[in-house]
């Protein structure tokens, strides 16, 4: 069962270090750090299914489907202008569900792709397809 969280994440982390606005360097650096040092805490830990990560957040430009979560996130920034155009309104215009639909439908596809089609239920590593469906797809996908 795929799941879908849009907006951002329940909460935010606060960085471990103190941003520095004359360092763009040293920011850098230590965004990497934090990001790795993140990761390597997480190897052999459970997986949240609604965790975002702290790669993307509510400010990324940029819908994600995560195929070890089986999850599809919309941040915040693609809920706005220049995306939606009925920022302050009380209702969404029919080309605005449309951008949404064609959306989720794309990241929603890539649990069924060449990747997302080795995922079978419970996120087990597992060819669930047929031969003939693999052949199929294998001939579309040309």
């Amino acid at each position: 069962d795929m799941i879908m969280a849009v907006g951002g994440p329940a909460k935010v982390a606060p960085l471990p270090f103190k941003v520095d606005p004359g360092s763009w360097f040293n920011n850098s650096v230590n965004i990497a750090q934090s990001l790795t040092h993140h990761q390597i805490k997480r190897v052999g830990g459970v997986l949240q299914r609604d965790d975002w990560g702290r790669e993307l957040g509510p400010m990324s430009v940029n819908a994600f489907y995560n195929i070890h979560q089986n999850a599809l996130f919309v941040p915040a920034a693609l809920l706005q202008r220049p995306f939606l155009s009925s920022e302050g309104s009380d209702h969404l215009p029919p080309q605005d569900f449309g951008s949404l639909g064609g959306l989720a439908g794309h990241e929603m596809s890539h649990g069924f792709d060449s990747v997302g089609r080795m995922f079978g239920p419970g996120m087990t590593i597992k060819n669930w397809w047929d031969k003939a469906t693999v052949e199929e797809y294998k001939d579309r996908a040309q």
